[in-house]
């Protein structure tokens, strides 16, 4: 009789793994701005947007996007009259799926249940608070008007005054 005990005790934590008993397949991410009321788009690693608001908001986005592949985030901050600022999230795998199958998942754990269900990721920023930077205003001096260019004459061009000035590139 205890033998089955031990087999009933041992089989549910060979079958089961670490990071998926602690954690979700998915991570909320709390996203905000100074100031509030910027456009917010989040896109995947391969390039598709996956959702799209305003700050302040709250999202939730997988962390897997395969079999041992964790998906990295775009965050693209955007408001009129301010810089536009880039954020990334990027997925690492977590400690409870390192160290936790040690104790409770096994092989079971590290090679299948935790990498498909994506519970093996974790993300180091869950909160991401953006400061905006003002787009500085343009003056309207002469100064800034002029732009810098370069120009190319040859000797007869140049001012018969201004000559003298000249240096050569090359000895002749």
């Amino acid at each position: 009789m205890t033998r089955a005990r031990i087999i009933a005790a041992v089989v549910p934590l060979a079958l089961s793994s670490c990071a998926s008993i602690v954690s979700a397949p998915d991570e909320t991410f709390t996203i905000d701005s100074k100031p509030t009321g910027a456009n917010v788009t989040i896109t995947n690693l391969p390039g598709t947007t996956v959702y799209s608001g305003i700050t302040p908001l709250t999202v939730k986005l997988p962390k897997s996007g395969g079999y041992f592949n964790g998906l990295e985030y775009t965050i693209l901050f955007q408001q009129d009259g301010y810089v536009p600022q880039i954020r990334r999230v990027t997925p690492h795998p977590s400690a409870w799926f390192l160290f936790g199958n040690l104790a409770l998942g096994g092989v079971i754990g590290w090679l299948i249940v935790d990498p498909i269900t994506g519970a093996m990721w974790t993300f180091d920023e869950t909160e991401i608070n953006t400061s905006l930077v003002p787009i500085p205003p343009r003056s309207t001096s002469r100064q800034d008007e002029i732009q810098p260019a370069l120009v190319v004459l040859t000797v007869d061009q140049v001012p018969k005054e201004r000559r003298t000035h000249l240096v050569p590139l090359a000895p002749s």
